[in-house]
C-alpha cells in the first residue's frame, strides 16, 4: 500500500538481516522523519546485530535499548516520544517495523496507542518484511513463556468452556503442546501462501501431529499477504465463539498472524492473546528479506 508522509518510524535491531530492509528501502521517503531503532539488550555480539546498528547509525536513527521481555518499554517509549516531539501535532502518522520485533513489543505499541489520551489524531502503519526460505531449525526449543499478554486478557474467573486458537508456526512441537497445557476445544490456522509453497510444506509437516487431531472445519487457512482477509475470519471466529466460551489466540507464528490476533482481542472482549514463546533459546537464524513487505493501516485505533 501506498504510505502517506510519515512522522515517526520506529525500528528493531536484533540478529535478523532483514531488521535493515524496510529502513534502506525507504531512505527518501523517511528523510523528514523522527527516526528510532530500539535495540535488544541481547545477543549483542550477534556479526548480523552490529552490522545492523551500523547501518541504522548510518541511516539516522536515534538508538535505544532494551529487553525484549518488558512488557512497558515500548509504551514508555512511545508515550514519551509523542508527547516530548509531537505535542503541538494535530495528526501523526507512524510506522513500525515490526519484522524483528518481539510480540511483546508491539502488543506494547499498540496499547500504547489505544490506552493513552493522546491530543492528537494517529494513523499507525505495521510493517512486515518477508523473509526467504531457510529449512526449519532441527533443535527443537521448548516454550518458555506461555502466560496472556498485559493489556489482552481478561482476569475474570472463566465460567465458560475454554476455546483455543492456535496461529500454528515454524517450529516443531511449539503448538502441539499448547493442545495438553489448556483443556480446551481447538482450532487451527496457517498460511497456506501459494507462493510460500516450501513454507506451508514445512509448516504442515511440522505440525502433522496436531493436523491430524483437529476435525477439518476447525482448520482455518489463509493467505498472508492479505491480512484483511485474516482479520476478517479471525474476528468473525472469536465473535462466535465468545457466546458460547472463553476464547484464547495463542500466536506460534507468523509475526503478522499475532499482530492480527492482538488487534481483534482489542476490538473483542473476553478473546485473550497469550504469548506462546521460547524467549533467548530461540533459534537464531538470520533472516533475509525476500523483496515482499506488507503494511498494514491500523485504522481502527482512531475510531
Amino acid at each position: 500500500m501506498a504510505l502517506p508522509n510519515i512522522d515517526l518510524v520506529i525500528v528493531s535491531s536484533g540478529y535478523e538481516q532483514r531488521s535493515t530492509y524496510l529502513a534502506r528501502k525507504l531512505i527518501k521517503q523517511l528523510e523528514g522523519a523522527t527516526k528510532i531503532c530500539c535495540g535488544f539488550n541481547s545477543n549483542q555480539d550477534s556479526i548480523q546485530r552490529k552490522r545492523n546498528d551500523k547501518w541504522f547509525e548510518k541511516l539516522g536513527y536515534k538508538y535505544i535499548e532494551g529487553s525484549g521481555d518488558d512488557d512497558y518499554f515500548m509504551e514508555g517509549l512511545l508515550s514519551k516520544t509523542i508527547k516530548d516531539v509531537f505535542l503541538n501535532n494535530q495528526s501523526i502518522n507512524i510506522l513500525v517495523d515490526y519484522s524483528s520485533m518481539t510480540s511483546l513489543w508491539y502488543a506494547s505499541l499498540l496499547r500504547c496507542l489505544v490506552y493513552n489520551d493522546f491530543s492528537s489524531q494517529i494513523n499507525a502503519y505495521f510493517s512486515y518484511s518477508f523473509a526467504k526460505y531457510h529449512p526449519p531449525a532441527k533443535q527443537i526449543t521448548q516454550n518458555i513463556h506461555v502466560n496472556p499478554i498485559d493489556g489482552y486478557s481478561e482476569f475474570s474467573f472463566p465460567d465458560k468452556p475454554t476455546a483455543l486458537i492456535i496461529g500454528m508456526g515454524y517450529e516443531a512441537e511449539r503448538a502441539y503442546g499448547l493442545t495438553e497445557y489448556f483443556d480446551a476445544d481447538t482450532f487451527i490456522f496457517y498460511n497456506d501462501n501459494p507462493k510460500e509453497g516450501q513454507f506451508v510444506k514445512d509448516v504442515e509437516k511440522l505440525n502433522s501431529e496436531l493436523i491430524k487431531t483437529i476435525p477439518p472445519n476447525k482448520i482455518y487457512k489463509y493467505p498472508i499477504n492479505n491480512l484483511d482477509y485474516l482479520e476478517r475470519i479471525l474476528y468473525d471466529l472469536c465473535k462466535t465463539l465468545i457466546l458460547n466460551y472463553r476464547v484464547i489466540i495463542a500466536p506460534c507464528g507468523p509475526k503478522p498472524f499475532t499482530l492480527i490476533s492482538l488487534l481483534v482481542s482489542l476490538r473483542l472482549a473476553n478473546v485473550d492473546v497469550w504469548r506462546v514463546s521460547p524467549g533467548d533459546t530461540r533459534n537464531q537464524i538470520t533472516r533475509i528479506a525476500n523483496g515482499e513487505i506488507s503494511i498494514y493501516h491500523v485504522g481502527f485505533l482512531n475510531d
